[in-house]
C-alpha cells in the first residue's frame, strides 16, 4: 500500500511541479521518451547491479506491491498477548516470564495466539525485549518519568 501511495506522490509532485512551470502535458506523453529513458535505466541497472542482488530487488520489488503478511488480527493478537505477559509480570513478577519467553512455542500463555507464534521474526524480538527486562539491562517504566519531572539542575 506504502508503494503505490509513493508513486502517487512521485507522479503528483513531477505533474504539479510542471504545471508550475507552465509545461504543456501533451509533451510528457511521448512513448519514444519513455521506452528510452526506462530501458536505459533498466540496463544500467543490470550493468552494474550482482546476479544475487539482482535477484532480491526483484523479489522486494514484488513484495512492495504484495503487502505485509502480517494482518490487522496479528496486531490484535499481539496487544492481547502484551497484555497478558504485563498482567503476569505485575502479579507475580518478571521471573515469572522467563519460562514464557524461553520457550514461547511451550507457553501456556503464547499458545493462545497461534497467529501471532507464526511470525517468528517477531516472537524472537519480543522474547529478546523481555529477556533484556528480566536481566536488567533496561529498567522497567515508572510512572512520571522523564517528561513528568524537572530535573535537579533546570529552573522552575
Amino acid at each position: 500500500m506504502l508503494a503505490i501511495v509513493g508513486c502517487i506522490v512521485v507522479i503528483v509532485g513531477v505533474l504539479g511541479g510542471f504545471a508550475l512551470e507552465g509545461g504543456p502535458f501533451l509533451v510528457l506523453m511521448q512513448l519514444a521518451e519513455f521506452i528510452i529513458i526506462g530501458c536505459s535505466a533498466l540496463g544500467a541497472l543490470l550493468i552494474s547491479t550482482p546476479r544475487n542482488t539482482l535477484v532480491k530487488l526483484t523479489g522486494k520489488l514484488l513484495g512492495a506491491f504484495k503487502g505485509s503478511a502480517i494482518s490487522k488480527n496479528t496486531y490484535l493478537d499481539l496487544v492481547k498477548l502484551m497484555y497478558e505477559v504485563f498482567q503476569l509480570s505485575r502479579k507475580e513478577g518478571l521471573i515469572a516470564l522467563e519460562s514464557h519467553i524461553e520457550r514461547p512455542e511451550e507457553s501456556s500463555v503464547f499458545s493462545r495466539y497461534p497467529r501471532f507464534l507464526k511470525e517468528r521474526s517477531l516472537v524472537h524480538f519480543m522474547c529478546d525485549t523481555f529477556r533484556l527486562v528480566i536481566l536488567g539491562g533496561v529498567p522497567p517504566p515508572r510512572h512520571g518519568g522523564a517528561h513528568g519531572r524537572r530535573h535537579r539542575d533546570t529552573a522552575p
